[in-house]
């Protein structure tokens, strides 16, 4: 599956999509290049959708990618984050809830675009 990335400013906030393999060098991709994105139209808020096939990471895939990216966050970013690929985990989701709030992430996870839009437009 290609690699696709697209990045759209709303009121308020950053809707980040992602499609393509799941892998750590895909997801390492689209952080940085989320990063990347948030400041170049200067938002801190980002809804991540993310659509990667192929089954879920590893729990130590997960927390070497969060533990990597702490001194690459611009401050104060707070991410509500979807994935919509519901072969997935929903325990190893959460656990990367856990360890990116621990490593000083705001970091929400849910399971519809709608319920994370609405989040956003509360903050």
């Amino acid at each position: 599956m290609p690699y696709s990335f697209s990045a759209e400013p709303k009121p308020g906030y950053l809707h980040v999509r992602v499609s393509g393999e799941n892998t750590p060098e895909t997801v390492a991709r689209y952080i940085r290049e989320t990063l990347e994105a948030c400041r170049a139209h200067d938002r801190r808020r980002v809804l991540i959708e993310e659509d990667l096939e192929g089954p879920s990471l590893s729990q130590m895939q997960m927390f070497d990618l969060i533990a990597d990216r702490g001194d690459a966050r611009p401050p104060a970013v707070t991410i509500a984050y979807v994935d919509v690929n519901p072969r997935h985990d929903a325990g190893l989701l959460r656990f990367a809830e856990t360890a990116a709030r621990n490593r000083g992430f705001l970091f929400h996870l849910f399971s519809t675009v709608r319920d994370a839009e609405e989040w956003l437009a509360a903050l």
